[in-house]
């Protein structure tokens, strides 16, 4: 009893079961891309150290295109139809979506990677069925909420057609990867899975980080904002989706390499860099950023920055020492740093505020996150100087392993124990 004489209010118990992943749709989606992040990490820590212990495991599919596979498209896309399904019915003016309609893409997904992680050591085979499997239930998400745009009489669409294009373009590039893959051609499957993070999940995280943050490009080109506003989302997802095509020309000092192309991709990467560096500053002084989750979405930004100068570097400074290993560094600068900070942030927040906690980076948050920033940083300098210290090179990609591998298991641990817990505070729909 209190001492004002009536019973104090007992706090509901919290109820953990797998049947609350369908109260949700972001639950059930957020938590398979848990599931997908933290094993994906788990798996390549375990080759690198296997690798590095004189251990030689068994390859169907070679390891570059194994790891691209799996670390581009193994846990992005559920992360994504959990974002769009909570987001886009609010955005359109539509019903919310109901968890069961995710249940066989996400359930086909799951089990399609599951054929994939034993096929690249076992039966390329599987792997190729694996991915084939992936690619049509991440079809039958997208087919849906493309009939949910049709349907909506809003106006405010656009961040949700730019959302399902980069993601058809993901649909794409599985379906080509597993093409190759059963064909003999594994070595194409790194250029796809590059091509597809500049054409697919980059225009998907440039999208949604506008949608997140309006104020990210609002004020830079006040004239173009007023006349033209949806023209923003489609200048900044232009701005990576344009650095896709480059990834087919031959490198600078390649067979069939031409001086003038090599001059023209170096440019138009340059000339992006710079747009988004202009748009970095230009956030940082009119918008603080002292704010943790806005801080991380910012650094994100910054390491697109960096992507992208550096892969101007691999071609207008080819030939000299720093170029060499510039390419590869961009690669990470991308995946890692650009597209690994704008996640950590964006799901944190997704998942913050549908379960009626604070929507901050707590130390906890902000511990992963400064873990997957090292990750970054030793990747891309491990990468950077390899050409010249190969030693170097080495300990940078075991130790971003390690980091990358703490970050993403960790937030899995926490808050995939979130997405199966039914509380009084959580909301049960978008």
């Amino acid at each position: 009893m209190s001492g004002t004489g009536r019973p104090q209010a007992r706090a509901q118990p919290s109820r953990r079961s797998l049947r609350v992943l369908l109260d949700a749709p972001h639950r059930l989606a957020f938590f398979a891309g848990a599931l997908m992040l933290a094993a994906t990490a788990l798996w390549w820590l375990a080759v690198l150290t296997t690798r590095a212990a004189g251990v030689a495991l068994p390859w169907a599919v070679p390891p570059p295109g194994a790891h691209a596979l799996l670390m581009a498209h193994g846990f992005m896309p559920f992360f994504f139809l959990g974002f769009a399904c909570t987001g886009a019915p609010r955005w359109m003016g539509l019903a919310p979506v109901p968890a069961r309609r995710l249940l066989v893409p996400v359930g086909g997904m799951l089990a399609g990677w599951a054929l994939v992680f034993a096929g690249v050591h076992v039966a390329k085979e599987a792997a190729a069925a694996g991915l084939t499997l992936v690619a049509l239930c991440l079809a039958a998400a997208l087919w849906r909420l493309a009939a949910w745009i049709r349907a909506s009489r809003s106006r405010d669409r656009l961040h949700v057609r730019l959302l399902v294009l980069g993601q058809a373009t993901g649909v794409a590039a599985l379906v080509a990867a597993a093409v190759c893959v059963a064909a003999d051609r594994e070595s194409a499957v790194p250029l796809i899975v590059r091509a597809s993070l500049w054409a697919g999940h980059g225009v998907v995280f440039m999208a949604a980080a506008h949608r997140l943050v309006p104020y990210f490009a609002a004020g830079a080109w006040p004239a173009l904002q007023h006349r033209r506003p949806a023209a923003m989302p489609i200048v900044l997802a232009s701005l990576v989706a344009l650095q896709a095509p480059g990834v087919w020309l031959p490198v600078p000092g390649a067979a069939g390499g031409s001086p003038m192309v090599t001059l023209v991709r170096g440019g138009c990467a340059l000339a992006a860099a710079v747009i988004v560096a202009v748009l970095a500053g230009h956030w940082a002084w009119v918008h603080t950023v002292r704010i943790r989750l806005v801080a991380m979405l910012y650094a994100g930004v910054l390491w697109l920055a960096i992507a992208l100068a550096l892969l101007a570097l691999g071609d207008l400074g080819a030939g000299t020492p720093w170029a060499a290993g510039a390419g590869l560094a961009s690669l990470h600068a991308l995946a890692l740093g650009f597209m690994g900070s704008t996640m950590l942030a964006m799901v944190t927040r997704v998942a913050c505020a549908q379960h009626g906690r604070a929507v901050v980076a707590d130390g906890y948050a902000w511990g992963l996150f400064a873990l997957a920033q090292g990750a970054a940083v030793a990747r891309v300098l491990g990468a950077w100087v390899a050409p010249a210290y190969p030693w170097v090179g080495a300990s940078g990609m075991h130790l971003a392993a390690l980091f990358w591998t703490m970050a993403a298991t960790g937030w899995a641990l926490r808050y995939g124990r979130w997405f199966v817990t039914a509380s009084a505070g959580a909301r049960s729909r978008p």
